[in-house]
C-alpha cells in the first residue's frame, strides 16, 4: 500500500529523485526505513585472532563494532542493519547474537560457518533460532553444490536442512561464485 502511494505521486516527483535528494541530506525523512543488509562486526584484538580479514588487509584488518556504524547510521538516515558472521568458527555465532542483543543499531543476525548438510547443522539451526535477531545463515554455495552434484552425502539431509530453515522461517544467504548453475539445471 506504501510503495503504491510513492509509485502514485506523480512524474513532478519521481521516487528515484525524491529519494537520491532524501538520502543526500534533504530536510525531509526518507519515507521507508532503510536497513545495511550485510555489515560484518569483528574484533581482532580477541584470543585467537579472526579468520577474516586477513592481517595483511590494511583497509579491512581492524576491529569494527555495532558503536561505529552507530556514530555514522544517523546521517546516512539508517535505521539499523543486519550483522553478517564472516567466520567459519560456528561458536562466532554466539558472540555475534551477544553483540547484536546489546545494541539497538543490529536489527538481525545472518549466522554464518552452519554448512548444510552438516552432521550438527539441525542442532545449529535450533540453538541459534532461539534468539529473537536470529534471520537465517550464510553458507558457502561451491561446496554445497558441488557435494549435491557428486552424491557425497545425500541429497535428502541437504533438502532436509532446507527445509529446517524454513520451518524456523530463516533465510538462506549463499555466497559463491556467480557463475555456479543449480544442479537441478544439469
Amino acid at each position: 500500500m506504501l510503495l503504491r502511494s510513492l509509485l502514485a505521486q506523480g512524474p513532478d516527483e519521481p521516487l528515484l529523485a525524491r529519494t537520491l535528494f532524501r538520502w543526500s541530506g534533504g530536510a525531509a525523512p526518507l519515507p521507508l526505513p532503510v536497513l545495511d543488509t550485510h555489515v560484518h562486526f569483528y574484533d581482532v584484538e580477541r584470543p585467537g585472532g579472526v579468520p577474516w580479514p586477513p592481517p595483511g588487509n590494511k583497509l579491512l584488518y581492524r576491529t569494527v563494532q555495532p558503536e561505529h556504524l552507530t556514530e555514522l547510521a544517523s546521517s546516512w538516515g539508517l535505521a539499523g542493519c543486519i550483522a553478517v558472521e564472516c567466520s567459519p568458527i560456528v561458536a562466532d555465532n554466539a558472540q555475534l547474537l551477544e553483540l547484536a542483543a546489546a545494541s539497538p543499531v543490529v536489527r538481525g543476525v545472518v549466522g554464518g560457518g552452519i554448512e548444510i548438510g552438516s552432521k550438527t547443522f539441525a542442532e545449529d539451526v535450533d540453538k541459534f533460532a532461539e534468539h529473537p535477531k536470529f534471520v537465517g545463515i550464510r553458507a558457502r554455495a561451491l561446496p554445497f553444490l558441488e557435494s549435491i552434484e557428486s552424491l557425497e552425502a545425500p541429497k535428502e539431509s541437504y533438502f532436509g536442512d532446507l527445509e529446517h530453515l524454513a520451518v524456523h522461517e530463516l533465510s538462506l544467504d549463499l555466497i559463491g561464485p556467480a557463475t555456479v548453475s543449480s544442479p537441478v539445471d544439469r
